[in-house]
């Protein structure tokens, strides 16, 4: 503000005693929008600049063809993709760049080079700089290895699951898919990535999942599985606590017992040579008539054999999940049963996982479209805290970001957030990225959320802050 702003277009003999500001709120343009953005990653770019960022030999200043003078040496918005929101730089740049100095930190190109390195191309930023996920970047590392995808239907999310998927395949990483869509059991997709289909709804779960997994010390206590597996059911079936529930516990228990296991001992797996199966559970309810109703809840699970014996599994579960594995659950006949039979699994999961080494480098990928169904289970909560240990890493899709609990969203270190037509899914979305839904930059924000295109969204994790508005490249234009 200067004199002209405030003087009157005519000449004035009066007193002028009380000057009136209105600061709040701001009516902005979208070209001040514009300008602050610049200004503020300007002023970002000066800071690396003093602290961090090598300076180019003489003779190579500013040969980034960027229109900006953010400074003169290494290009930020090459070495800086984060900062690339309020950059100008052209999209056909010179490939040329500043020779690296000797003691500084490997660059994304070296790091690409060694056998550990993963890169997952996400897209591009308006100026047209590269995003990719890097789970395993020595340099840069990642909190844990989890990706969220929120979005409502048609805005991408499947197409980057798919593009994440055959990626991480590529390096033969073993994948677990829980297909809840037929998104990855479909042929094409499938036979292309060498991935092979379980069909759950035909052939049951590939285990039993009565069957006894022990601990580091080979060692087993039924009783915590007992309680574990009939809390998943009265959770998802709304049993009654006092009779349903507490009968479904009984029954477990006494097929348990009539194998001649002790649920209430410790015992040695080794020890143990035959468990039962959900048939025999069945009977046992059966043979009592109070247990009509509870019979008449699990009927689904019951009826449509989907809990193989030991006898009847080809394979052990360790085996089962070397390679990669779609299990496909489209075709299941409710969601009640598929959100039972995909908790059983990661119940197993969990349990084979935690026997395992700790790598802490991504060696493993489950994935979970329509992550609803799944998200209240402990044990994909304690997967998504432990699983960089164990080098597990977890991608969950869902529709509305609210739907995740933050037990679960907060240790998902990588996320992308792209469009929801819901105000409310939006104010989500804008608390995940600005921790508020007020003042100017929660405001700013929101304008730009109700105008993102297909593909278009937020894309963050530990390599790019705060966030990057990204342009994602769909599976079906890199495959095609």
């Amino acid at each position: 503000m200067d004199d002209k702003d405030y003087q009157v277009p005519f000449r004035f003999t009066g007193k002028i005693n009380k000057l009136t500001f209105k600061l709040w709120p701001t009516q902005l343009t979208s070209n001040d929008d514009q300008a602050i953005q610049h200004a503020r990653a300007n002023a970002q770019v000066r800071q690396l600049k003093e602290f961090r960022a090598p300076r180019a030999p003489p003779g190579r200043e500013r040969n980034d063809g960027c229109r900006r003078n953010c400074f003169e040496g290494t290009p930020a918005c090459l070495r800086y993709p984060m900062l690339v929101q309020g950059c100008e730089l052209p999209k056909s740049r010179p490939t040329e760049d500043v020779k690296p100095a000797a003691n500084k930190k490997p660059s994304v190109s070296e790091v690409e080079t060694s056998k550990q390195a993963i890169k997952v191309h996400i897209g591009e930023t308006p100026a047209g700089s590269d995003v990719s996920w890097y789970p395993n970047r020595p340099d840069l590392p990642l909190n844990n290895f989890g990706f969220l995808i929120t979005g409502d239907s048609g805005t991408g999310k499947t197409q980057v699951i798919r593009a994440l998927v055959a990626a991480v395949c590529d390096h033969k990483i073993p994948v677990c898919i829980f297909d809840f869509k037929n998104d990855c059991a479909e042929t094409a997709f499938s036979r292309k990535h060498g991935i092979p289909v379980h069909d759950v709804n035909r052939h049951g779960l590939p285990f039993n999942p009565l069957s006894l997994l022990g601990d580091e010390a080979g060692e087993v206590q039924p009783i915590r599985q007992v309680h574990e597996l009939s809390g998943i059911l009265q959770r998802i079936y709304k049993l009654s606590a006092s009779r349903q529930a507490a009968r479904l516990r009984a029954a477990i228990s006494s097929a348990y017992q009539n194998h001649g296991i002790r649920v209430d001992a410790w015992q040695r797996i080794a020890d143990i040579k035959t468990v039962p199966d959900f048939n025999e559970v069945k009977s046992i309810i059966e043979h009592d008539d109070r247990n009509d109703g509870l019979l008449d809840r699990l009927s689904p699970l019951f009826d449509l054999n989907l809990f193989p014996s030991s006898g009847r599994t080809s394979v052990t579960f360790d085996e089962f999940l070397k390679e990669s594995v779609v299990l496909d659950l489209h075709k299941l006949p409710n969601d009640m049963v598929k959100a039972a039979l995909s908790e059983f699994t990661v119940v197993r999961l969990h349990g084979h996982i935690l026997k395992g080494d700790q790598p802490r480098e991504l060696k493993r990928l489950l994935v979970f479209d329509e992550a609803w169904r799944v998200k209240d289970s402990e044990r994909l909560q304690e997967l998504a805290r432990e699983g960089r240990a164990f080098g597990v890493g977890l991608v969950v899709g869902t529709q509305f970001p609210g739907d995740i609990p933050e037990d679960l969203a907060g240790n998902l270190a990588t996320q992308l957030l792209l469009g929801n037509q819901s105000v409310e899914h939006r104010r989500s979305v804008l608390l995940a990225l600005v921790g508020s839904t007020s003042g100017h930059d929660a405001q700013s924000l929101q304008k730009q959320l109700a105008h993102l295109q297909k593909h278009e969204g937020y894309f963050r994790n530990q390599q790019y802050t705060p966030y990057v508005l990204v342009k994602t490249q769909p599976y079906y234009l890199r495959n095609p």
